[in-house]
């Protein structure tokens, strides 16, 4: 059985998880949640670099898996190269899906909300540069949006005026600019993707999940790890900060098995 080392600074790796269920359904995922140091997107970038290494390093020799995901924009942005040297494995690193947007919009006017350390890096602009140079780009940085879903996570609340004040550029955007494909540059903001659409109603949202779940089963074909069992298991998720006093009967945490990561 293959086994999947999906990394994040929170719950972000969620939904990366869940698309990699979808294309490897017999894969054993395990889920690697930084929620000592969260969020990222306020951390420098010397800071991330060393806790990445860090909590990684751990992760890795207590799960030994076959392939690491950094299901984390902003640690992709920072770090990717630095946790390929490190390991001797397969690692897959995620983007902001810009390219995509900027191929489907109609309009030529994208928005991009990512944490604001994927905000300022050069990487992200050389996206831009590269794949939407005749698109109107609105651009948000926030780290509040992150907490937001990390909250709804845990609670399964949802505090629905602060998103949409968070959400609110994009929607004067739409209204002025004709703004119609919004990308989600942070893989926690996929979590709270329907409240977002109902905010911006005929506005596409799209994000890297399932691009990250097709790579990853391109990556275990290669290294012929593939799994053959259909079986779906339980997934795991590690956390280096202290584990809830209680998990919310249905809500999204409700469906994994919380397990501490000391580091």
């Amino acid at each position: 059985m293959a086994c999947i080392l999906v990394f994040d600074s929170g719950v972000g790796s969620i939904p990366i998880a869940e698309a990699i269920r979808e294309h490897l359904p017999g894969s054993q995922v395990e889920l690697v949640a930084d929620s000592g140091f969260f969020p990222y997107g306020e951390k420098t970038e010397q800071e991330l670099n060393d806790r990445i290494a860090k909590v990684l390093q751990r992760a890795v020799d207590k799960i030994q898996p076959d392939v690491i995901v950094l299901a984390c924009n902003t640690a992709s942005t920072i770090a990717l190269e630095q946790v390929r040297e490190q390991f001797h494995l397969p690692v897959v690193g995620v983007v902001p899906a810009i390219k995509p947007a900027a191929e489907t919009s109609r309009s030529y006017t994208i928005g991009v909300i990512a944490t604001p350390a994927t905000i300022e890096r050069d990487y992200t602009y050389d996206l831009i540069n590269q794949f939407a140079p005749e698109c109107e780009v609105v651009m948000k940085g926030s780290s509040e949006l992150v907490k937001l879903a990390e909250s709804w996570a845990f609670s399964g609340k949802l505090e629905v005026n602060e998103l949409a004040e968070i959400i609110s550029p994009f929607q004067l955007a739409h209204r002025k600019q004709s703004l119609d494909t919004l990308v989600l540059g942070c893989t926690h903001f996929p979590l709270l993707s329907d409240p977002i659409q109902e905010l911006l109603p005929g506005v596409r949202i799209i994000d890297s999940s399932d691009a990250i779940g097709k790579q990853v089963k391109r990556v275990l074909s290669e290294e012929k790890r593939e799994s053959q069992d259909k079986t779906n298991q339980q997934m795991t998720m590690w956390l280096t900060g202290k584990l809830p006093d209680s998990v919310k009967p249905g809500s999204l945490l409700s469906k994994y098995k919380l397990r501490s990561l000391d580091i």
